[in-house]
């Protein structure tokens, strides 16, 4: 992806540095794409902020959190 999509080099250019076949370079490039496009998602309109989930769940894991704090007798 960053030969071909970056820096701009052909697909052929690519697989002869790399040395894989043409496919190959095809085939990773389209893979890298699909998780790009998966890690990149939140930075769509109306998606949540990236790290809601995860400030969400630590927070309810903090001491002092209902059920798992400090001094909790339970």
């Amino acid at each position: 992806m960053i030969l071909v999509d970056i820096q701009g080099w052909s697909v052929a250019d690519a697989s002869r540095l790399l040395a894989v076949p043409v496919g190959t370079v095809k085939s990773r490039c389209a893979r890298g794409r699909a998780k790009l496009a998966v890690m990149l998602d939140y930075l769509r309109p109306g998606n949540p902020a990236p790290l809601d989930s995860v400030s969400q769940s630590r927070h309810v894991n903090t001491p002092g959190a209902v059920g798992g704090g400090v001094g909790d007798d339970h």
